[in-house]
């Protein structure tokens, strides 16, 4: 997955893709459009190294409910971000404060999670 590196979008919903997430997802970084892997059963953490993908423009990693994880605090460095879906997953603990930089963000759902903090 590494090696895909002029990959513009990557859309991978709706299979039965099992496993953790790839570290290696960080090195594709022209990743502009969207990255979704709604509805899979993936499981493990959500790799920090999504963080890595400035140019993205559409988070959609939701229905995995075997992901157990928090939120890596280096998802705010997507500050072109303007969709992020992560609802009915696994994540725990709270939501980073630098989620608070996406100023280009216009939908957040972290729904049906479990998510602490105010």
């Amino acid at each position: 997955l590494g090696l895909l590196t002029r990959l513009t979008s990557l859309d991978l919903s709706n299979n039965n893709l099992s496993g953790p997430i790839p570290t290696q997802i960080g090195k594709l970084t022209n990743l502009g459009d969207e990255v979704s892997l709604m509805r899979n059963d993936l499981a493990g953490p959500l790799p920090s190294e999504l963080g890595q993908l400035v140019k993205l423009k559409i988070l959609h990693i939701f229905d995995n409910h075997n992901l157990t994880s928090t939120l890596p605090s280096e998802l705010g460095q997507l500050v072109r971000l303007s969709s992020m879906h992560l609802h009915s997953n696994h994540l725990t603990g709270s939501i980073p404060t630098e989620l608070g930089q996406l100023v280009d963000l216009n939908v957040l759902y972290l729904w049906d999670n479990h998510l602490t903090g105010r």
